[in-house]
């Protein structure tokens, strides 16, 4: 699972993962004083599960198709708000809003309201997401913004979701993640979104590759 860090930068929180003998702890590391902190048992693993931090809470899908968030205030999960069918990844949005979106094994794409508790349908990947790897899920940008999406399993194209527009954008140059699609992240002052690990354009493998789209 990968980490997520909050809205302050203070702390790393690191979910509960199937990996290595598997767990359902969750942990954070306080990057002010260098702590790793044991919280709240969560309610299941998180295979391969990524999530997001919005209005203070971590918010990720466990291993049993479930939607869950997660309080530091109170060191507790909530009961399963919502019930995606499959295991999903999890993105947060802009500053002002309160959605998060959702991308779930197969393809199918939410967004979800961490205000009113709504999954609304969108328009699903246009190539296919399976879990699996490092799989990318990824919002970045300004005001709005974008969602990244990368099939961590099966070498198809990744493809971004414009926010605004509801509609998927295919890639002028698309680099093909391979089973190990890396992670991404973005420079909002170069309006470059990084991505490591990527499989070059000729078909030759380079797991140590770190590239970008200006975006």
């Amino acid at each position: 699972s990968q980490p997520v860090i909050d809205d302050t930068g203070t702390f790393i929180y690191m979910p509960p993962s199937e990996s290595w003998g598997g767990t359902d702890q969750l942990e954070r590391y306080n990057t002010d004083t260098g702590e790793l902190e044991t919280l709240a048992q969560a309610p299941d693993y998180a295979t391969y599960s990524h999530g997001a931090w919005k209005n203070g809470k971590l918010w990720i899908v466990l291993d049993d198709n479930n939607l869950y968030s997660y309080d530091p205030e109170t060191d507790e999960w909530s009961s399963p708000l919502y019930d995606f069918g499959a295991m999903a990844n999890v993105a947060g949005s802009g500053p002002g809003s309160n959605l998060i979106y959702v991308m779930v094994d197969g393809g199918s794409f939410f967004s979800y309201d961490v205000e009113t508790d709504t999954a609304t349908p969108l328009d699903s990947h246009p190539y296919g997401f399976e879990l699996g790897g490092n799989c990318q899920l990824t919002w970045f940008g300004a005001s709005v913004g974008f969602i990244y999406a990368a099939d961590g399993q099966n070498g198809v194209e990744p493809a971004i979701y414009d926010i605004a527009a509801g509609t998927w954008q295919q890639l002028a140059d698309p680099q093909v993640p391979t089973g190990w699609s890396g992670h991404a992240t973005y420079d909002s002052t170069r309006m470059r979104l990084y991505v490591t690990g990527a499989e070059i354009k000729d078909g030759d493998d380079d797991y140590d590759s770190v590239w970008y789209y200006q975006y």
